[in-house]
């Protein structure tokens, strides 16, 4: 997913800057290296929100798995 989300917001970026692009190439080097930029902060961000929820799940399940075996039934 975030692959796929990551791709089509690059076409969509790249397009927009490249058909509107009427400056300098320095200029539009710049904003390109801006762009990959964030998406490399966005992608991070998302990586990491995933891996706390994914260990947030192991730890409730590995929890509830250690409550059962404290107090049988």
């Amino acid at each position: 997913m975030q692959v796929t989300s990551l791709v089509s917001f690059l076409f969509i970026l790249y397009a927009n800057e490249f058909l509107s692009m009427k400056s300098d190439f320095n200029i539009g080097l710049c904003v390109t290296a801006t762009y990959v930029c964030t998406t490399i902060k966005i992608v991070t961000i998302k990586q990491f929100v995933n891996l706390v929820s994914l260990l947030k799940q192991k730890f409730k399940i590995l929890n509830r798995y250690l409550g059962s075996d404290e107090n049988p039934t």
